[in-house]
């Protein structure tokens, strides 16, 4: 129940803002948090890791929902069987629920021990505007994580069993972490976060 209790942590937050999520990593002791200015989402957390073989986590502090594009503060989820799932009204319309981000924060705060870096983005949500920033104006950082890490993994996936490799990894590495996980290939469409920085 420890990865619930994080999921449920992160999801009671208000799914329309990001400075709690960033303020709750902040604690960790050797975090670089820099951001262009407050009002807007060039901003990113970065943890490096401690492990000779560590690989970069990475998630992203927004949603969809996120209140800088107008939505309220809305966070509504029911634990059912042990499964976060979107909660509905009185009217059975679903609420907002925010794991589109949120989960993939829980991950690296479950994750913060584990000797591998972590970074964290804002603005993901609308064109990878945390990490365009991030590579575009932190030479220092972005080289740091290209140089220092064999691999990145954004956990930012909608869907439960399947998994998106882009432009990197061979056919053999896709079979692997088919046979794996059981996972399926989602294909190379759309972007995320990797997308910029790698």
């Amino acid at each position: 129940m420890h990865e619930i209790d994080a999921l449920k942590r992160f999801l009671s937050f208000s799914i329309s803002e990001t400075d709690v999520i960033f303020n709750v990593f902040k604690k960790i002791d050797n975090s670089v948090f820099r951001e262009a200015d407050s009002t807007g989402k060039q901003r990113f957390l970065y943890v490096e890791g401690n492990r000779k073989d560590k690989v970069l986590l990475v998630a992203h502090a927004d949603t969809v929902y996120d209140e800088h594009y107008g939505y309220p503060p809305q966070y509504n989820y029911l634990v059912n069987d042990g499964e976060v799932i979107t909660a509905v009204d009185e009217y059975g319309n679903p609420q907002l629920l925010g794991a589109d981000d949120r989960a993939g924060v829980a991950i690296l705060w479950l994750l913060k021990d584990s000797g591998h870096s972590l970074l964290i983005t804002d603005g993901e949500e609308r064109g990878q505007i945390g990490s365009n920033w991030l590579v575009n104006s932190n030479n220092d950082v972005a080289t740091e994580i290209n140089e220092k890490h064999q691999f990145m993994i954004q956990l930012d996936r909608r869907n439960a069993n399947d998994f998106k490799c882009y432009d990197v990894g061979t056919a053999e590495f896709r079979k692997f972490i088919r046979d794996k996980t059981g996972y399926t290939d989602a294909g190379k469409s759309a972007y995320t976060d990797i997308c910029t920085l790698s």
